[in-house]
């Protein structure tokens, strides 16, 4: 009572599903490995850098409450200051626009998006950019946020564009 087809040896056909299904298997983990690596390297990238990115946008936030403007506008990338004149930066120290920075004591990054940027635009940034969103506290017990953009030059971290926002309070607190 032999089964065996005639012309058929015995355990090929057995032998090739064997190779097809491991090829497949070894496919899948090798796509699996390839994703965790995309996804484990982005997280490390950002867990690296979110101390000096803190560090960047916390200095800018320093010089202007010290109403440094000047330190404060070479926190700037050299592509932002090519579209941000100095006048706008001293604007932000005066008048009610220096509520923002008045009393500044400390920030935290809750947010953050390290990643390649590509741009035709030369005024954009490019390369390894940051895109940072944080609280800000304030020594009045004023608790307000930011957004920042940044990109690294030369393996520092540059302000390319920031918007900080404090509550309406704060302004009668001046």
């Amino acid at each position: 009572m032999d089964n065996a087809v005639p012309g058929q040896v015995p355990g090929k056909r057995s032998r090739k599903k064997v190779i097809i299904i491991s090829a497949a298997v070894i496919g899948l983990c090798l796509v699996l490995m390839l994703c965790g690596v995309v996804f484990l390297g982005g997280n490390i990238m950002v867990a690296l850098e979110r101390d000096n990115v803190e560090q960047a946008v916390h200095q800018f936030m320093l010089a202007m409450a010290r109403k440094n403007t000047n330190a404060a506008y070479t926190l700037f990338s050299e592509r932002a200051r090519g579209k941000l004149p100095l006048s706008a930066v001293q604007e932000m120290a005066v008048g009610d626009n220096y509520v923002l920075f008045n009393r500044y004591d400390r920030l935290k990054v809750l947010s953050l998006n390290v990643g390649p940027a590509f741009n035709s635009n030369p005024a954009l940034p490019r390369g390894i950019v940051a895109r940072a969103a944080g609280s800000t506290w304030y020594t009045d017990g004023s608790v307000g946020s930011f957004q920042a953009v940044l990109e690294r030059v030369a393996g520092e971290w540059r302000l390319a564009g920031i918007h900080v926002t404090v509550p309406p309070e704060k302004f009668g607190k001046q």
